[in-house]
């Protein structure tokens, strides 16, 4: 939501209820959070923002500069003495906003934070129960506790996004130092074991490979060697046949000469006959 539009819907509320939502959304994150802010921060934002606007004798403008106008004093006359009695706010008003200057001086750094804190608890839980039955003062006495609490959630988010940085840095170690000493060692293992394998399966398809270029070697001897066997064969049987074509061809000369020898010895006459012709 705008700022601007954050800010006319505010004015529309009434500063009790102001207070009660902004205390309700954020006194658990100032309590939790309170500590972790700068100490000398811390006690320059409640001596400017707290104890200046409420009690400071040297400003005109704060609460109690013109507390006798607001919540003017009770007077009393007794055995002929005239008593002034303020208004008990403004004692307690006093003893809550003051500090304890022994603690602030020479208090430890955790003595410190946890005294703040505690002063701001009991800022807190005390100034909403103040009900004066001025309308003046409960609401200037209302207003510096929200505005205070307005300027406080300002380191608060700072320490929130420093502690969340924080917290993710942690879970970041954590999850390298759990990764480093419980999942590295497993996926080590994991890897050894696939490079293995994939050696193992690598060797395995190496010996298929020399195999089947074996087997195909073979093959191919076989096949040549058929192929070379069945051309010998082709030629010798083609020698053959040749062979037995030309022992044909002698035959039939041998058969014909036998004949020719044949007719010679049936016709001697015409032999002679020829001759003397």
């Amino acid at each position: 939501m705008p700022r601007e539009l954050v800010g006319l819907i505010y004015g529309y509320i009434d500063m009790e209820t102001r207070l009660s939502l902004l205390l309700h959304n954020y006194t658990n994150n100032i309590l939790q959070y309170i500590v972790s802010i700068p100490i000398e921060l811390l006690i320059k934002m409640w001596k400017r923002n707290v104890r200046d606007k409420i009690y400071s004798d040297s400003d005109c403008n704060t609460l109690t500069s013109t507390f006798d106008k607001i919540l003017p004093e009770t007077k009393y006359l007794y055995n002929n003495t005239e008593y002034c009695i303020k208004h008990p706010i403004y004692e307690v008003i006093k003893d809550n906003v003051k500090l304890n200057s022994y603690r602030i001086k020479y208090g430890t750094e955790f003595q410190k934070r946890w005294y703040m804190r505690s002063q701001i608890e009991t800022l807190l839980l005390y100034i909403p129960t103040i009900y004066t039955l001025n309308e003046n003062f409960d609401y200037r006495i209302r207003k510096v506790l929200f505005r205070f609490v307005q300027l406080l959630m300002k380191p608060i988010r700072c320490v929130k996004k420093r502690q969340a940085a924080a917290e993710i840095a942690r879970l970041e170690r954590v999850h390298r130092y759990k990764f480093k000493r419980r999942i590295l060692p497993k996926l080590l293992v994991a890897v050894r074991k696939y490079e293995r394998k994939r050696v193992a399966q690598i060797k395995f398809a190496e010996k298929e490979q020399k195999a089947e270029q074996k087997r195909m070697k073979q093959a191919e001897q076989k096949r040549l060697k058929r192929e070379e066997t069945a051309e010998k064969a082709e030629q010798k049987l083609m020698k053959k046949e040749e062979t037995a074509e030309q022992k044909r061809m002698k035959m039939e000369e041998k058969a014909e000469k036998e004949e020719q020898k044949l007719m010679k010895k049936e016709n001697p006459t015409k032999r002679r006959l020829h001759i003397i012709y």
